[in-house]
Order: C-alpha cells, then structure tokens, then sequence
C-alpha cells in the first residue's frame, strides 16, 4: 500500500517520466475488445467508462487500475466521492489523463483499444483548442477510463494529440514539436499488481 501511496503520489506531484517504449503500428491480425459493462444477477450494470475534464490529477498519465484497493485509493486522490463499483475478479480499469490545463478546449478520448496476440494497445486523442478557439479560462485536467475484461498480456499505449484548425505552417511545425514532447511526458501508471500491494 505505500508503493501506492508513493506512485500515486509521484502521478499528482512531480514532473513526468520518458515515452513508452516499443510504441508502432499494429499487426494485421489486431482485433479490438469490446468494452462491457459488469452485470450481476439482478443489479443494475455498472458504468464501463468515466469521461470528464475536471479531475485532480496534475500531469499527464496513461492508467492500468487491477485491484479494488488501488481503484479506491486512485480514484479518491485524483476525484471527488466514492469510486464507482467494478468487479476486479473479471475486469480491470485502463484510461488516460491530459494533465493540468489553464483553459477550457482540453480533453482526452479512448479511442480504441485492440487486442493482438501478445498485447493489448490502447490508442488515445488528445484534443487541444487552435489559436483563434474561444475558451473557458478555467484549470482544467480532462481524463477518460474504461473498464476493460482482464487480460494477463502486456498493455501498450498509444498517443496522438490532434491537430487544431488554423495553424499556419510554422506553428504547425511548433504544434508537431510540442505534440511530440507532451506525449513524452505522460507518466505510465500500473497499479493494483502484487507489486503495489
């Protein structure tokens, strides 16, 4: 629980870590999964994902949650109230954070998330406002997490920060730039593994 504790800790409070190694194109035969929601003999199903654009979380992130006690310490850290309920024993929780951002015009989606023989690859769009976009000037930390079937295959992520409308080619060329370095910076968080507990 301190391991945790401190990479919680690390997501909310220092600055973020290189980019995911291994990062590429798809084999032919990647198929995606299908994201369901959990449901118990005669209870309402669950919710399967979480969208939003006002979290707590300070950088930006990629997410796996395996375990009920890392779920309700993450999201406890990162949102207000309770967690929802998922059923760790047949799922897992897989998401994205875009970080602290000073306006409105921000969010993060979970676009796809396809199955290959030894992976999962969890692709992700990151939408930022273009120069002549009117913004709420308010902080803002977008996010998106999906429950997902467990899966014992190694988790790839995926960035890609869309391209506003109305650049003019040399801040197409800064946007490119910047585009790159920010998805460097996103923290790779597993929590909820033995390692975690």
């Amino acid at each position: 629980m301190i391991a945790l504790g401190l990479t919680v800790g690390a997501f909310l409070y220092i600055s973020a870590l290189g980019p995911d190694p291994g990062a590429g194109d798809l084999p032919s035969d990647a198929k995606p999964i299908r994201v369901t929601p959990v449901n118990q003999a005669g209870a309402k199903a669950p919710e399967s994902e979480w969208l939003g654009t006002m979290s707590r979380a300070e950088f930006p992130a990629t997410v796996v949650v395996r375990s009920e006690g890392a779920w309700k310490a993450f999201w406890r850290r990162c949102h207000p109230g309770d967690p929802p309920q998922v059923d760790f024993r047949k799922n897992f929780i897989l998401g994205a954070y875009a970080g602290r951002q000073t306006t409105g015009g921000y969010s993060i989606h979970v676009v796809a998330i396809e199955e290959t023989p030894t992976e999962l690859v969890v692709r992700f769009e990151v939408t930022v406002p273009g120069p002549n976009d009117m913004v709420t000037q308010v902080l803002t930390s977008p996010y998106h997490l999906k429950v997902v079937p467990r899966s014992n295959k190694k988790i790839r992520f995926e960035g890609k920060v869309l391209e506003p409308a109305g650049l003019s080619p040399s801040e197409r060329r800064r946007f490119t730039e910047s585009a790159a370095s920010y998805l460097r910076s996103f923290w790779k968080l597993d929590l909820g593994g033995e390692a975690a507990i």
